[in-house]
């Protein structure tokens, strides 16, 4: 993230905004501060996902012993996709950080893509409904945290040029309705559906 960030735009939050609760945080600080280059930066992406393949690599030569290739290939097929969707999360060609859709994707990774990958890289199983709903609730409430923030920040977003769900959200109901009154109605409805997301799926699951 750091790495397609800082190559979109050099700037660090703090340099360009003021109205920020996070302008502090001064997202990738070490590189405008000149402890890393962009070049050791990306280096060190290489060497964790290549560590990260030598380990799903184990883990798939391990379930083509025991379960047969079926079961080794839900291995390969949850790590592309969290391949094509974590660099498309602020990388080329989508950039879907830039175009609103970064919060949704952090819930899609951390929440089905992750927990289905972990139950098919320790059973051999690609896919179970009650892993699925688990991880949908899981999905929904790291989501949560991340568009909580992004509401919070909608108008430092705004300065920053930086398109959130919440900002999306905003343009949607500005574009289907300039003179609504309450432009935050949509924000709060999604707010509460990705709180109560999770304990409607917990109470069905009972």
């Amino acid at each position: 993230d750091d790495y397609f960030d800082y190559k979109h735009d050099s700037r660090t939050r703090a340099d360009i905004s003021t109205t920020s609760a996070r302008a502090h945080m001064q997202k990738c600080h070490y590189l405008g501060e000149g402890k890393a280059t962009i070049s050791q930066l990306g280096w060190a992406v290489v060497g964790f996902l290549s560590f990260a393949a030598l380990m799903g690599a184990i883990a798939f030569v391990a379930q083509w012993l025991i379960h047969g290739w079926q079961a080794a290939m839900g291995i390969v097929l949850y790590a592309v996709l969290g391949l094509i969707v974590g660099i498309n999360y602020s990388g080329k060609p989508l950039e879907l950080g830039f175009h609103g859709f970064g919060e949704l994707v952090i819930g899609l990774m951390f929440g089905p893509l992750c927990m289905l990958g972990i139950q098919a890289a320790m059973t051999g199983i690609m896919f179970s409904w009650p892993m699925f709903c688990m991880s949908v609730a899981i999905g929904s409430m790291v989501t949560n945290i991340v568009y909580v923030h992004s509401v919070m920040e909608v108008n430092a977003d705004a300065e920053l040029g930086k398109m959130t769900f919440a900002r999306l959200l905003d343009n949607i109901v500005a574009h289907l309705s300039p003179r609504a009154s309450s432009p935050h109605r949509l924000k709060i409805i999604f707010m509460g559906l990705f709180a109560l997301v999770p304990f409607i799926i917990l109470a069905l699951g009972i």
